[in-house]
């Protein structure tokens, strides 16, 4: 015939409810195995939410170091081209509006990459919902 279902204090001696035979799932035991699934599904979502973390720090790490490394690499461009300009380096000669406008848009397009990428690595608040 159907065995009594373990009172609640003898389920955990038992191991998990999951691993029963169906026939020994009774009221209690379908509460305990409910709850003991919804463990497993916050235990996920615990190691997916751990994933994101550690995928948003590598991500900091390398395009912080990329788009700090464009400063520099901006700033030797404007500086060649200045030199060439100035020493009209192997016949190199630009109007002073082409000049002004090299100069203005490559610095406007690199100050405003550096903050749009800023911003999104280092947000001001919590990006939790």
């Amino acid at each position: 015939m159907n065995e009594p279902e373990p009172p609640l204090t003898e389920v955990a001696e038992l191991g998990k409810i999951s691993d029963w035979p169906p026939e020994r799932i009774g009221p209690n035991a379908k509460a305990a195995l409910k709850e003991e699934r919804a463990e497993a599904v916050k235990g996920k979502l615990d190691a997916e939410h751990l994933a994101g973390k550690k995928q948003d720090r590598f991500q900091r790490l390398l395009y912080g170091a990329l788009i700090f490394a464009l400063g520099p690499a901006w700033l030797v461009f404007v500086g060649v081209v200045v030199f060439a300009q100035g020493f009209h380096w192997r016949n190199f000669i630009l109007s002073n509006s082409v000049m002004l406008m090299l100069l203005g848009t490559t610095t406007a397009n690199v100050i405003g990459i550096f903050i749009i990428v800023a911003n999104y690595l280092f947000p001001r608040g919590s990006r939790e919902k």
